[in-house]
């Protein structure tokens, strides 16, 4: 009669766990961390866990199921809701890809992994007298539907397969307008949906070839899944590395769907959008009304951009990634207090009370931005407490910002 052992227990419920963290890197956005947390051995340990059940599931006479399978089941239950949450982020993302008519739509590889891999939990998951029945109909379904599946998937992710014209984490950064959580979700899922294609060929195989076959294509897909998790670290890279390309792109396009808001809303708008998008980075967003030359205003901006008379307003960002050191506030208070004062005088323009403010303001290693307005022109400055020091809005001739 087939038992669980103790040992076996632990490892079913370890490899069972990889649901919890895909749904867990999904949920806090920690793909940085899943990724150098040895994801390839993970997936592994997942399987083994599932070809561990169903040997033992197999092997059991009787209908009598043991405190270990109902123990085994509930993990399964739990296994099944964590999985979906991702599926449905999945999906989601994947409607927001235009696929062309020559590839297999995503969506329908998608449904013959999960539904296979569905139909070869029934084995352990549904009653005892019916599991020779449930592992004939995966034989049946899985040869019918989705033999090459895996392989598919695997391909269109390296971009080695016709089917989808590409790699399709290529075609899905592009589709989300380089957006990292974005692109970082499509991945886990990605990912999970191959494990899953990966659990049921490999069953497949050790059903209808043996354990010998299995062990084999076991290490042919170890490689596998190790490329395609390096591709999937790359491709985060290369989406961090649009950044600055990209938010010159979304500025502009919030500038136009935003033209009718005032310049405090618009600079909200705008500010929560980018350190929303581009988390990794902290932001410094300024609005103003379209006012021009050096005599009313000035701004430096690192990294960053200066878009003057654009839809009606001017607009001038500068960004830094989150490890640049927070500035010396007391040391940049005083500095904006020993300016500020001659910037009270009607006579005085911007670009004088600019230069008259410590030139190691403008140095980016030390500072993101500094500059001098019209306090006239409704200015509004968004920014982290941490990184930003400025004169009251609309005190002063000027509103001074570093």
């Amino acid at each position: 009669m087939g038992t669980f052992g103790n040992n076996q227990m632990i490892q079913i419920k370890s490899g069972m766990s990889l649901s919890e963290s895909f749904a867990n890197t999904v949920k806090t956005g920690s793909f940085s961390s899943f990724m150098r947390a040895t994801p390839v051995t993970r997936v592994f340990g997942f399987i083994k866990a599932i070809a561990t059940i169903i040997d033992v599931v197999l092997n059991i006479f009787g209908t009598n199921e043991s405190p270990e399978l109902l123990e085994i089941k509930k993990l399964y239950q739990e296994m099944s809701e964590r999985f979906s949450s991702v599926d449905i982020k999945l999906r989601d993302l994947a409607s927001q890809i235009t696929w062309t008519t020559t590839e297999i739509q995503f969506g329908l590889v998608e449904q013959n992994i999960n539904s296979n891999f569905e139909q070869l939990q029934h084995i352990y998951n549904l009653p005892l007298t019916i599991k020779d029945i449930e592992k004939k109909r995966f034989m049946a379904s899985f040869k019918s539907t989705c033999l090459n599946c895996a392989s598919n998937l695997f391909r269109g992710t390296i971009g080695t397969d016709t089917i989808f014209t590409g790699s399709i984490l290529k075609k899905a950064i592009t589709a989300f307008k380089y957006d990292r959580r974005k692109s970082q979700n499509f991945m886990i899922g990605t990912l999970q949906l191959l494990t899953k294609a990966v659990s049921a060929e490999l069953m497949y195989d050790r059903f209808e070839y043996g354990e010998n076959y299995f062990q084999f294509r076991q290490v042919e897909w170890t490689a596998r899944i190790r490329n395609v998790t390096d591709l999937m670290q790359s491709v985060d890279q290369e989406v961090v590395s649009k950044w600055y390309d990209q938010a010159s792109i979304d500025i502009d396009d919030l500038s136009v769907k935003h033209n009718g808001l005032s310049n405090q809303n618009f600079s909200v708008i705008l500010y929560n959008f980018l350190q929303e998008k581009y988390y990794w980075r902290d932001w410094l967003v300024i609005v103003y009304n379209p006012i021009w030359g050096i005599e009313t205003h000035i701004n430096h901006v690192c990294d960053g951009y200066r878009k003057y008379g654009v839809h009606g307003r001017n607009v001038a960002i500068a960004t830094v990634d989150k490890s640049k050191p927070s500035i010396n506030m007391k040391e940049s208070a005083e500095i904006i207090m020993k300016t500020g004062y001659s910037s009270c005088f009607n006579s005085v323009k911007a670009d004088t009370v600019y230069y008259r403010i410590d030139v190691k303001t403008r140095t980016c290693s030390l500072y993101g931005s500094v500059g001098a307005i019209s306090s006239n022109e409704d200015v509004w400055l968004q920014g982290p407490s941490e990184r930003l020091i400025h004169t009251p809005l609309r005190y002063g001739k000027y509103t001074l910002q570093i």
